[in-house]
């Protein structure tokens, strides 16, 4: 395997653990939200489904 193979297979890699990084950022952030705004919600029943 050449060096410039190498690069090019490292290379590959990183960018996809870069779209996975991004992909799990826009994915949970907005679950955080929701989760952390239903926790201090008035009813009884929501807060404890999502503390459960």
């Amino acid at each position: 395997m050449t060096f410039s193979t190498m690069l090019t297979t490292m290379a590959d890699g990183m960018l996809k653990t870069g779209a996975i990084f991004i992909l799990t950022l826009v994915g949970s952030l907005p679950l955080g939200m929701i989760v952390a705004l239903l926790r201090k919600s008035r009813f009884a029943a929501v807060r404890g489904i999502i503390s459960v």
